[in-house]
């Protein structure tokens, strides 16, 4: 799967004179300048730029909780999950199989925790795999036994705010006889219908951020993290 680190261009405007004791007056020419271009700006250019700074201060209250919490090395990436005005973040603690990405998002203008029931991450391995702006993600579960190796696929959308299971596929392999089993949603079905569910989700074109090339956040430097949300 290929990897994609995702950002989002930003622009802030922000003018300021000041004029206070001996201190050199700007020029009516340089003034005039300057608003003409703050003014040129579209409205909703402007409209979105307050957004997105707004975004990035709730996402980076979530990463100070962290901190405040103990968490001092952690990694984060920002994707673009469903194809709306606001970034999604992905933060990893990281990148042993049962490390995951934990998923948020805005709603209601709150950076909220996107969870699943029994499940606040997904993936494996310090990864988080997604199909970029189709409101899919997956999680892997595999297990290996002396007998047989299992791989459990979950296909996740984003539904207000939560995590909206759609299908389980799953495969099982015996090494004795090299025989393997699939299943859909617990039913078994054949390999046809197995391998119809990962191209229907287009699971092998689903991009993958991962704790490895992620923004790593270490003593509550945050600048990384900015920079992450606003460029692209």
């Amino acid at each position: 799967m290929r990897k994609r680190v995702v950002g989002l261009t930003g622009i802030l405007i922000v003018m300021s004179l000041t004029v206070c004791g001996n201190k050199p007056e700007a020029s009516k020419g340089v003034i005039q300048n300057a608003q003409t271009e703050y003014e040129s700006q579209p409205e909703t250019t402007v409209i979105e730029s307050h957004n997105q700074d707004k975004v990035i201060e709730l996402y980076v209250n979530i990463l100070r909780d962290y901190i405040s919490a103990g968490k001092t090395d952690f990694a984060v990436s920002f994707i673009d999950l469903d194809d709306d005005s606001t970034r999604e973040m992905i933060v990893f603690f990281g990148e042993s199989q049962e490390d995951g990405g934990y998923l948020f998002t805005i709603e209601n203008e709150e950076a909220i925790q996107v969870v699943a029931e029994g499940n606040d991450s997904f993936g494996q391995y310090g990864g988080f795999t997604y199909r970029e702006k189709g409101n899919v993600f997956v999680t892997e579960n595999e297990q290996i036994t002396e007998i047989q190796i299992s791989n459990q696929i979950f296909y996740y959308a984003m539904e207000s705010g939560k995590a909206v299971c759609k299908d389980v596929t799953q495969s099982i392999t015996q090494f004795e006889s090299d025989e393997s089993k699939f299943y859909v949603n617990g039913t078994e079905v054949g390999s046809e219908k197995f391998n119809g569910i990962a191209e229907n989700y287009g699971l092998l074109e689903m991009s993958t951020v991962s704790y490895s090339d992620g923004i790593r956040v270490m003593n509550e430097q945050m600048d990384m993290v900015y920079n992450a949300y606003n460029n692209k």
